[in-house]
Formats: structure tokens, C-alpha cells, sequence
């Protein structure tokens, strides 16, 4: 499967990839209250090696109409409970949206 990754941006510090911050609320999956509650919260982006070794599940796992950041559920659901969102945390680990959520760029802050 041949990955489009203009849609995606990576930031690399040194052999670390940076971590992104949520500073606006991003659009997206579930109510507005759970679309709200990314505000503040850090996560690290997926590594080109993670998406080569787990692929999205399909195309429309990559949005093309933005640049962004790319990571993985699992962290982003890791990520909602360290920041005591639960409820966010609970719909993102029950959904079957796929592996990765991707963030719109102007809805974050890479460092």
C-alpha cells in the first residue's frame, strides 16, 4: 500500500520526533464537548517506521484536505486519560475509526 504522505508533516529533533499540543479545537468525530476536550492535550506524532510497519486500514484514514499530524488512537486515548479526559478517552477507545487520528495543523503546536 503506497502511503500519500504530503498530507502528513513530521518534525524531527535530533532522532526524536516532536510532540504536538492541541491548541484549538479540532474538527472531527463525536459531540462537540468531545471534539473540545483535545484542548491542551500533548501526544506524540507517529513515526514514519510505525505507519510503514502498521498501515492505515484504508485511504479515508488519511484526510487529504489539510496539512497535519498523524497519531496513533492508542496514544491519542493514552494521552485523553493522562489529561483526565475520560470521556473523550472512553469514546476514542470504543470507536472503530482506525489506528490513527489525524489533527489539522493550525490545531496544533509542534515542539
Amino acid at each position: 500500500m503506497t502511503i500519500n504522505v504530503k498530507v502528513l508533516i513530521f518534525f524531527w529533533k535530533g532522532t526524536q520526533l516532536a510532540k504536538i499540543k492541541i491548541i484549538s479545537v479540532p474538527k472531527g468525530a463525536g459531540t462537540r464537548a468531545i471534539q473540545e476536550s483535545w484542548l491542551g492535550v500533548v501526544m506524540q506524532v507517529a513515526t514514519p517506521e510505525e505507519i510503514k510497519k502498521h498501515p492505515p486500514l484504508n485511504r479515508a484514514q488519511i484526510v487529504p484536505m489539510c496539512e497535519g499530524y498523524m497519531v496513533s488512537r492508542i496514544t491519542a486515548v493514552e494521552a485523553l486519560k493522562k489529561a483526565e479526559k475520560t470521556a473523550a478517552a472512553k469514546f476514542w477507545d470504543d470507536s472503530q475509526w482506525g489506528r490513527y487520528i489525524v489533527f489539522q495543523r493550525d490545531n496544533c503546536r509542534a515542539f
